[in-house]
C-alpha cells in the first residue's frame, strides 16, 4: 500500500488580484511563520492568505481548505494523512460531525449563553433542522 502524501499551501492573493497556491514559509525552529509564503522564492507576508491542504483522492486531486491558524493546518495535514493511511488499510473511520446531530455542540457556545437561553434555543433550533429543505441542516 502507497502512503498518501498531503501537502499543505499557502492561497493568496497577489497584487494584480488573482489567487495563487504558495509553500509556507517555515521558521528556523521548524515552525510555520503565520500567513508568510514563499513566492519567487523570497518570503512574503499575506494577512488574507488561507492554508490548504493538497492530497489525492481516487483519481482526483482534492484541496482542503483548514482556516488561517498554523498550528491548526499542521495538525489539519497529520489528521488528514493518518485518515488516509487508515483508508489505505481498510480501517473506517468515524466521521468527526454528523450534519443535524444535536449531540454535538460547542461547548464554547454553551459556556457563554445562559441555561435558560440555551434551553429556551434548542427546540426553535430542532424544529428549524428537522422542518428545513437544506440537506447540509438535517
Amino acid at each position: 500500500m502507497a502512503h498518501r502524501n498531503v501537502s499543505l499551501f499557502l492561497r493568496i492573493r497577489t497584487a494584480n488580484g488573482t489567487r495563487r497556491y504558495v509553500r509556507p514559509v517555515s521558521a528556523s525552529n521548524g515552525r510555520l511563520r503565520p500567513l508568510w509564503g514563499l513566492v519567487g522564492g523570497k518570503p512574503e507576508y499575506y494577512p488574507e492568505g488561507v492554508y490548504n491542504l493538497r492530497y489525492g483522492r481516487g483519481r482526483w486531486r482534492a484541496w482542503e481548505p483548514v482556516g488561517n491558524d498554523p498550528t491548526y493546518a499542521v495538525t489539519a495535514k497529520l489528521k488528514r494523512e493518518k485518515a488516509l493511511d487508515a483508508a489505505n488499510f481498510g480501517v473506517a473511520l468515524k466521521d468527526e460531525h454528523v450534519a443535524g446531530d444535536w449531540s454535538v455542540i460547542d461547548p464554547r457556545f454553551v459556556e457563554t449563553v445562559p441555561a435558560a437561553v440555551f434551553l429556551l434555543l434548542i427546540d426553535p433550533l430542532q424544529s428549524f433542522a428537522a422542518s428545513s429543505a437544506v440537506p447540509w441542516i438535517k
